[in-house]
């Protein structure tokens, strides 16, 4: 596959929105500047401070959560009130006047500054889980997006090649959302293997094989038409094997599309996040091909960083293999969907299920597990 057989749609927090052709990968993509946000206050004093590091805060928990209406929910009303003690680095950067003062009602309402905040991961995810708030990690599924736009007799198949007002929308759904959305070249190749009409007749097997090439974790595909004076929204998000389906109406383009990007994203935060209310689990991680200093501190590095991971500790050191011993915050199934993102650890062929005992250290609890993988050498 060349490199111009993708076009992806990628979260940028600092920047506008950009439009890129990536190479391929068949794991998920990482987004950065998870906890990072830069929005708009008027002045430097104390009261626009604290007004700004509330609106930073919005945008970052509804990365965080996959959920846009999170910073309302009754449970998390008072981490998002003590916004400022969750801030780890915070600046501003001068407004030219002349470039902002249209966009406002009257130039006292002009903001003088962007303010760059960054709150603390670590902080603000204890703070969630405590209130049992599901925290989505920084590795995150690519979904391939097939749209299909009926309106007034005209067909359309939004390309990630050509501008167009879906195409916008769909850019700014991945960067409020934090979701890697992926759209398709729509060259000769994919118009061969998949139509409109079989988009709009939700045909799974075509579609799944016009996807193929592009490799991604997930496929939505949407077929959205005026009816009745109202757009009916039509979804179906192929995942892992499965297929789920649902329809809305809206007033408009633009809501329809929300609706199928929050519609993924709230069945990938319930697959891949992880809340407060998980019972705490041991697991032991036995990893082979693991030959240098270096190599090691990476994995026990890597283990740490996952959401899922609430601890992770050496265990055992053996030539070419280590065992890690961790305390997740979640189930071992959680775990083994979180690394499964990432191309770092590949489970090890005839690898132990989850719920095997380790013979020689675990009681007869069944409380402990392990699982086995090898390190990709690259």
């Amino acid at each position: 596959m060349s490199i111009s057989d993708w076009v992806r749609l990628y979260p940028a927090w600092l920047l506008s929105m950009a439009i890129g052709i990536l190479l391929p990968s068949v794991e998920a993509a990482r987004v950065e500047g998870m906890y990072e946000a830069e929005v708009y206050v008027r002045d430097q004093s104390g009261d626009e401070r604290i007004r700004g590091f509330r609106l930073a805060m919005d945008d970052v928990l509804t990365r965080v959560t996959g959920d846009s209406a999170v910073s309302i929910r009754d449970e998390i009303v008072p981490v998002y009130r003590r916004a400022q003690t969750f801030v780890e680095e915070y600046r501003y950067i001068p407004v030219e006047t002349d470039k902002t003062a249209l966009q406002a009602a009257t130039v006292e309402e002009v903001p003088g500054f962007r303010l760059y905040v960054r709150f603390a991961e670590s902080n603000l995810n204890a703070a969630l889980r405590e209130k049992g708030i599901p925290v989505w990690g920084s590795d995150r599924p690519d979904v391939l997006v097939w749209l299909a736009i009926e309106e007034r007799g005209q067909r359309t198949l939004v390309s990630g090649l050509e501008k167009s007002a879906a195409r916008q929308e769909l850019a700014l759904q991945a960067q409020e959302k934090a979701l890697p959305l992926v759209l398709p070249r729509l060259d000769q190749a994919d118009r061969q293997s998949l139509s409109f009409i079989d988009i709009r007749g939700g045909f799974i097997d075509k579609i799944r094989a016009a996807s193929a090439r592009y490799e991604t974790n997930a496929v939505l595909a949407g077929h959205l038409a005026v009816s009745g004076g109202s757009w009916l929204a039509r979804w179906w998000l192929i995942d892992s094997g499965q297929v789920k389906y649902w329809q809305s109406n809206h007033v408009d383009l633009n809501t329809s599309i929300v609706s199928g990007v929050e519609g993924v994203s709230g069945i990938l935060v319930d697959q891949y996040a992880l809340g407060g209310t998980e019972a705490t689990t041991s697991l032991y991680i036995d990893v082979d091909q693991i030959r240098t200093l270096d190599q090691y501190a990476d994995v026990l590095q890597y283990l740490a960083a996952l959401p899922v991971v609430s601890r992770a500790d050496v265990h055992q050191v053996a030539p070419q293999r280590t065992t890690y011993l961790l305390t997740l915050n979640g189930r071992p199934a959680d775990f083994e969907r979180a690394v499964a993102l990432s191309s770092k650890l590949q489970k090890a062929v005839g690898a132990v299920s989850v719920g095997s005992k380790k013979p020689d250290q675990m009681s007869g609890t069944g409380t402990n597990t392990i699982l086995y993988y090898r390190l990709n050498i690259r």
